[in-house]
């Protein structure tokens, strides 16, 4: 598995203005937590016109399919990825997963009208809020996104504290 360069991705996905919003791992760092992750979760518009900016953004990172049994690379045109509900790629500055909707605050376009402003660096970053977050980790429930909603809530709790 390739290291995650999270901010080149995101720099790679601001120059080409895709439509995205930070949901999973890196979603949780940006609020705070402090369990890392080995891929970056976005929750993205999935039509052509925003496929044909993703694959502007990963020219050159050499994508190929996470969920293929021989990883070949990306074949498909920005009109035929538009087609799928979900996206799972890995590339030379890391596995990004592309989501057409976060279970259960809907498509993209309820989680960014719903999304808060994050800084990483000196880029202004969409992501679910804090509480939006941590109804996502534990509706998925997995262990893991079980331990993530319970640090979330403890630090949601110390910042709304006196």
């Amino acid at each position: 598995m390739k290291p995650l360069k999270v901010i080149e991705i995101i720099r790679r996905f601001e120059k080409h203005k895709v439509k995205y919003v930070i949901i999973g791992g890196v979603a949780a760092a940006l609020h705070g937590s402090s369990e890392l992750t080995r891929d970056f979760d976005v929750c993205i518009k999935f039509d052509e016109e925003n496929w044909k900016r993703i694959l502007d953004a990963l020219a050159g990172t050499l994508p190929h399919y996470v969920m293929s049994l021989d990883h070949r690379p990306l074949d498909k045109s920005a009109a035929q990825l538009a087609k799928f509900r979900n996206m799972y790629l890995s590339t030379e500055i890391g596995r990004i997963e592309f989501f057409g909707e976060v279970t259960p605050l809907g498509t993209y376009d309820e989680v960014q009208l719903r999304a808060v402003q994050m800084q990483l660096e000196q880029t202004l970053c969409a992501t679910p809020s804090m509480d939006d977050l941590i109804t996502v980790k534990e509706f998925v429930g997995r262990p893991k996104d079980r331990l993530i909603a319970t640090e979330l809530r403890a630090i949601r709790d110390r910042l709304r504290s006196p």
